[in-house]
């Protein structure tokens, strides 16, 4: 109790809880925080299917049953904010030299504030990615930890290190590969420092080994079914292919474009979809802002390469690495000879490391133009206000809930009252929701997000799992929805006995939402073996005649 009061009573702590607010007030209003892939619902259940996640949604579902959803979503949203700016000032401030002025103790700050707020955190909020995000915000915590293992291996810091990685293991396994080429750059680094002094050299590697048997162990659960090629994992995995790869690559014409484009922290294939506002399109002449961002960090370079060559070889290589990854090329070749790499399908994702390499060097090159700056009374306040303010420039869109893109959404009251209704009937059985599409507009939500069907009703529910985006096939192979998509929809407009199609497949109910492009579903309505049992504002129920009993 008196650790965690002493964290909260800490004045960066306080700091960025302050900035996160300015971020984020709109989302203490009652709601849910809605957008594309993050669609929270008031229950939140345990898994189907055992993936790395499953230890951090089995943690959300017995914690929603004590607190409301919306309230766990907020705080896991504010907390990824926070965590990210206390993160990478702390991480900063460990790694810059100590000094006696003033000024540079503000450098920090320029590290916090810029991995908190960027071009890649804003899209990835705006694409609801906040398991990337939390494992994005741990990102500076396991560099630290990291680093104090590899100059002091000892128990202690050895579990700090393991922990970490377990922890962002669970919940992203994207953010599992960088922090293979953190561990890798940095370790590179010290193993080559200790070459020389083998009783150090063997105390270090015994420890290492010791921290990769824990964290093998300890995500066994998901790694040896994947590494088998058996899984949940490793069926999402199996699927992706070079469709995916293209549909979802980093944005550009050519490689120099994608390298731009990765270089100004952007580059995510939704940023061209024109779902939201990009920040170059909130501020004039924002590419001159990213250009001083750019300076900074070059300045940052040559001040931390005088201070330590082998860490900034490291975190350069680090980088140089991420940029190479996050631009796509080598994308096919990697999945095809490298175990999980397939899982990238999108590999802008490494983009994170390259916002960690610039938060980085921006506090050194913020601490160098503080001391350049401490002798002149107007450059003082200057560069402190302009290293504040960058970072909110070039992602300004951020702040106001998002420009109130993000604004806090409540179901409407018949989602539950023709939840009520189903859970009445005792029976076992299965509900089609329509329209049929995985992600479509909700005018509840005021955008398009993923299909909430399945996870708000409370009886098995039956949702499309085709993204329809670019020919890119549905994540996990369904018979059951393939069938439905392919075989039974197609003809259904043209028939009158959907119902005794639908029946032996267990489906007693049909769903359709008033939303998108929900008058295609008329023919429902001619179909002789269907009845509409219950008309809502936003919803209609089909009851199917020709149900008899449970699927065969």
């Amino acid at each position: 109790m008196k650790y965690w009061l002493k964290t909260a009573l800490q004045k960066d702590f306080v700091g960025y809880t302050l900035v996160s607010l300015l971020i984020a007030w709109p989302w203490l209003r009652p709601g849910f925080v809605l957008t594309l892939d993050m669609v929270f619902t008031p229950t939140l259940r345990l898994p189907s299917t055992v993936t790395n996640t499953y230890p951090f949604f089995a943690l959300l579902h017995y914690a929603n049953v004590l607190l409301p959803s919306e309230l766990l979503e907020k705080v896991l949203l504010f907390g990824i904010l926070i965590a990210s700016g206390i993160g990478a000032h702390r991480l900063a401030q460990w790694l810059l030299p100590a000094t006696k002025e003033p000024l540079t103790k503000w450098a920090p700050c320029a590290a916090g504030l810029l991995f908190m707020i960027n071009p890649f955190v804003y899209s990835r909020f705006m694409a609801g990615q906040y398991l990337v995000l939390l494992g994005y915000a741990l990102l500076p915590r396991f560099l630290r930890a990291l680093l104090r293992f590899l100059e002091a291996p000892a128990w202690k810091n050895m579990l700090w290190v393991s922990a970490l990685t377990i922890a962002i293991g669970i919940v992203s396994i994207h953010d599992v590969g960088m922090l293979g080429i953190v561990a890798g750059s940095y370790g590179a680094l010290q193993f080559w420092r200790l070459r020389t002094h083998s009783a150090r050299l063997r105390t270090l590697a015994r420890y290492s080994a010791l921290s990769i048997v824990l964290v093998v162990a300890a995500s066994s659960y998901w790694l040896f079914p994947g590494l088998l090629h058996h899984g949940a994992t490793a069926q999402t995995i199996g699927h992706f292919s070079s469709v995916d790869r293209a549909a979802f690559a980093t944005t550009g014409g050519n490689a120099a474009s994608r390298v731009v484009h990765v270089l100004r922290l952007q580059g995510f294939w939704m940023d061209s979809r024109g779902l939201y506002v990009l920040p170059q399109e909130a501020i004039v002449a924002w590419g001159l802002f990213m250009l001083l961002l750019w300076v900074v960090v070059a300045i940052g370079i040559r001040e931390s390469w005088r201070y330590s060559r082998g860490r900034t070889i490291a975190l350069m290589g680090v980088m140089g690495l991420a940029i190479i990854l996050a631009e796509g090329t080598l994308t096919g070749w990697l999945a095809t000879h490298l175990p999980f790499f397939a899982g990238y399908r999108e590999p802008q994702k490494f983009v994170a490391l390259v916002a960690l390499g610039y938060a980085i060097f921006g506090a050194f090159g913020a601490a160098r133009l503080a001391r350049i700056a401490s002798a002149h009374r107007v450059l003082r306040a200057g560069t402190v206000v302009g290293l504040g303010v960058l970072p909110i420039i070039l992602a300004l869109p951020m702040f106001n809930g998002f420009d109130n893109q993000l604004a806090p959404k409540e179901y409407p009251s018949d989602w539950a009252e023709i939840n009520t209704q189903l859970n009445a009937d005792p029976a076992s059985f299965k509900t089609l929701f329509l329209p049929w599409h995985q992600y479509m507009y909700f005018s509840f939500a005021d955008r398009i997000i993923a299909s909430p069907a399945e996870a708000y009703f409370d009886k098995p529910t039956i949702v499309s799992n085709d993204p329809q985006y670019k020919g890119v096939a549905p994540e996990v192979a369904d018979p059951l929805k393939q069938r439905i998509q392919t075989q039974i929809l197609p003809g259904a407009p043209a028939g009158t006995h959907l119902g005794a199609q639908l029946a032996p497949l267990g489906v007693k109910y049909i769903i359709v939402a008033q939303d998108d492009d929900y008058q295609y579903y008329n023919f429902l309505n001619q179909q002789t073996d269907l009845q509409l049992i219950n008309a809502t504002p936003s919803l209609a129920l089909y009851f199917n005649q020709a149900f008899k009993g449970a699927a065969q």
